[in-house]
């Protein structure tokens, strides 16, 4: 399973893209790719998904401090999908053999 997440300081940019090419380089590798199914609940700093993507995590940063960037909404979107990949990876796990 493959799955990736895009942090960059501006919004405009290639997040798109990278998250197309790796989920691509993935595909052709023979893994499962697991993105992000999140609806978007806005478009502030403390929103969900407020960059509306779900192949993959995408999240900014601004010039400052750790502790003033990313914004909220971005850190718990993060925390969001690496629970959703957790149990998503544990769903999907082979059966034991005896």
């Amino acid at each position: 399973m493959g799955s990736r997440f895009c942090q960059l300081w501006w919004l405009s940019g290639d997040k798109l893209a990278v998250l197309q090419q790796i989920s691509l380089y993935a595909m052709q590798h023979g893994m499962n790719w697991i993105g992000l199914p999140l609806m978007p609940t806005g478009h502030e700093a403390h929103d969900l998904n407020r960059l509306s993507s779900f192949l993959g995590l995408m999240t900014q940063s601004l010039d400052g401090p750790p502790e003033e960037t990313p914004g909220r909404g971005d850190i718990d979107t993060a925390i969001w999908f690496g629970d959703h990949l957790a149990k998503t990876i544990i769903k999907h796990q082979p059966a034991a053999r005896p």
